[in-house]
């Protein structure tokens, strides 16, 4: 190789550099601007001069996939303990159970005591209701924005335990790493609170609905994780509209609903395979009460094969929302 060669692979690769460098500040530069209490605040970007890092807002309580952690290991800790001072049995019993069978167990036993049996891990169904709400609310705001996540999951969802506030918990929708803002017409409307949207325009043209989702930084294919990834994204991922965030999100209502992972031990292929041909997570039984009145139906709307026919998350936050007041009625 001559040293002209090596001198134009140099350049090339100082200016992919620079451009690279410059595209990850426009981006952070366009997160700073965004303000939402359920969207986790960027408060800038350090530069050590060989590295960029973003500095986010602290969220003292990790993220919602650990509070669902701690709270289905605390039900089995507690399924154990109830075992064992009514029959003195059950020792191993439970062992390789999935999670939902050891929470559905650790239900069908009395509480006892003055905390009902459930400690400070315990997320009740009516929390857990409120956590959707609150990850739905900041996605409606992110569409408001023409933000479209491509990886929303309860991995990067950042909660806070807080006192005085409705449930115990704040979530915060966070890990942009994926991200992409719309540029020109866009089909998203509202501004996050559940407020009136204008319908889509169904006679819209082919060249209003490719620039609807055209996106500032292009769409690399197979984005997001396997489990969440919306059935267009394996088939048509330039054509991808903001609806990939809807059916994410039915699959974060059901990891809220059995606090279990999707797919869980399924092999790559088979989990592509199987979203592709319309598989999805196992919907509970009908013995398993739904956390609030509406949430199946809700939850599979979301993850329907025709991006069109999923609610927008400005209908998903109007639902919710009526749902949670109907059950705090029917409880008062």
């Amino acid at each position: 190789v001559s040293e002209d060669e090596d001198g134009e692979e140099e350049a090339l690769d100082a200016r992919e550099a620079l451009a690279s460098r410059e595209s990850f500040l426009k981006e952070a530069r366009t997160m700073a601007a965004l303000h939402h209490p359920n969207v986790v605040f960027v408060y800038g970007v350090v530069d050590d001069g060989d590295r960029l890092g973003i500095v986010e807002e602290f969220m003292r309580s990790g993220s919602l996939r650990r509070l669902l952690n701690l709270h289905v290991r605390e039900a089995k800790e507690r399924a154990a303990e109830r075992l064992s001072e009514t029959n003195g049995e059950g020792e191993g019993e439970g062992e390789g159970e999935g999670d939902a069978a050891a929470l559905q167990k650790t239900r069908s036993k009395k509480p006892t005591g003055p905390n009902r049996g459930f400690g400070k891990r315990h997320l009740s169904a009516t929390v857990r209701a409120r956590c959707a709400l609150d990850v739905a609310r900041g996605m409606a705001y992110l569409h408001s924005r023409r933000f479209v996540h491509f990886d929303l999951k309860c991995d990067n969802v950042l909660t806070a335990r807080q006192l005085g506030v409705a449930g115990g918990v704040t979530c915060k929708v966070a890990d942009f790493g994926l991200s992409k803002q719309q540029r020109g017409a866009t089909t998203v409307g509202g501004d996050g609170g559940g407020a009136d949207v204008e319908p889509r325009d169904k006679n819209e043209n082919a060249d209003d609905k490719k620039a609807a989702r055209e996106f500032t930084s292009g769409i690399a294919s197979q984005r997001g994780t396997l489990p969440w990834t919306a059935p267009e994204l394996f088939s048509d991922p330039a054509g991808a509209t903001e609806s990939v965030d809807a059916y994410s999100f039915g699959v974060c209502m059901w990891e809220l609903w059995t606090c279990d992972v999707p797919f869980r031990d399924e092999r790559e292929q088979s989990v592509v395979w199987g979203i592709m041909t319309g598989k999805r997570p196992e919907v509970p039984c009908e013995e398993q009460n739904e956390p609030v009145p509406g949430y199946r139906d809700l939850m599979t709307a979301l993850w329907r094969e025709d991006p069109r026919a999923r609610p927008t998350f400005d209908e998903t936050v109007a639902i919710l929302e009526d749902a949670l007041l109907a059950k705090s009625k029917r409880v008062g």
